[in-house]
């Protein structure tokens, strides 16, 4: 026997937590709520150029979406309480930050945390604010340099 598909529109998922719209769960079918991915949705929510919502959605969403597997609803509200653009989403393919040790590392001096914990917000900044910490720690332009090749690989 075939299993059954359940199917529900990511991008009216989206628009409905963009406008913060927790209601919009009520208006669910159970096929709808079983086909609710919340891994996809956050991957989609993190494709937009607004660092705060990445930063929340890494922090607030990602550190919860596998404990609260079950409980999808409140997935779903946390995604609206995440969002801060009405801005269209895109796909995001994340690059392995294996790729970036340079950036980590400036990014785990300037703020004091592990190098695991900026991986969590490593995509909340821009390739020139990294580059800003870095000329702040006292880098010598040869590394600088070397950041900045690294960091156009993110592009």
């Amino acid at each position: 026997m075939a299993s059954k598909e359940y199917k529900l529109d990511v991008f009216k998922t989206l628009e409905h937590i963009a406008k913060k719209d927790y209601k919009f769960w009520d208006t669910l079918t159970d096929e709808q709520i079983k086909g609710f991915q919340p891994l996809v949705v956050q991957q989609w929510m993190c494709g937009v150029d607004d660092g705060l919502q990445i930063f929340l959605v890494n922090t607030v969403v990602n550190n919860a979406v596998f404990q609260l597997s079950n409980h999808k609803q409140l997935l779903f509200q946390l995604m609206c309480a995440a969002s801060t653009t009405k801005q269209r989403c895109k796909w995001t393919k994340k690059k392995p930050l294996s790729n970036f040790p340079k950036a980590l590392k400036v990014l785990s001096e300037y703020t004091g945390d592990a190098k695991k914990i900026c991986k969590d917000y490593f995509f909340a900044y821009t390739n020139e604010e990294i580059v800003l910490m870095c000329e702040e720690l006292g880098y010598q332009k040869k590394e600088i340099a070397d950041l900045k090749r690294e960091l156009k690989k993110r592009d």
